[in-house]
């Protein structure tokens, strides 16, 4: 496993986990919410990015953790998107897909670490 890109990936996932406590926290409304969302939504990408790499360098090991960083990115996604275009229910599939995106988050920091240890 190259450790430059285990590095990165570790990175953007602390990143990724300490800007949603940021955004969770910021008054919703214009200005710092939509923002930390803006990068909260890129640190989950390059997340994924380089936890796809990886898991390409190691797949018989860590394949299941590739898909669950696809579901964590994909339920980001979700949540940005229905933010950004505000169609009409749009805060349930907003508050639902970043919720969900950062339960896996917290799971892939749990499960990566006890895998990384061993």
């Amino acid at each position: 496993m190259s450790e430059e890109l285990f590095f990165y990936h570790t990175i953007f996932g602390v990143a990724a986990f300490v800007i949603g406590i940021c955004a969770l926290v910021a008054p919703k409304r214009p200005g710092f919410h939509p923002r930390f969302g803006d990068l909260y939504h890129a640190a989950m990408a390059l997340m994924f990015v380089t936890a796809a790499a990886l898991a390409w360098q190691e797949w018989s090991r860590v394949f299941f953790l590739f898909f669950v960083a696809l579901l964590s990115y994909g339920f980001a996604l979700m949540g940005y998107v229905a933010a950004k275009r505000r169609r009409g229910e749009w805060l349930v599939p907003h508050v639902a897909g970043i919720l969900f995106s950062y339960v896996g988050l917290l799971l892939v920091l749990v499960l990566g670490g006890a895998l990384r240890s061993s």
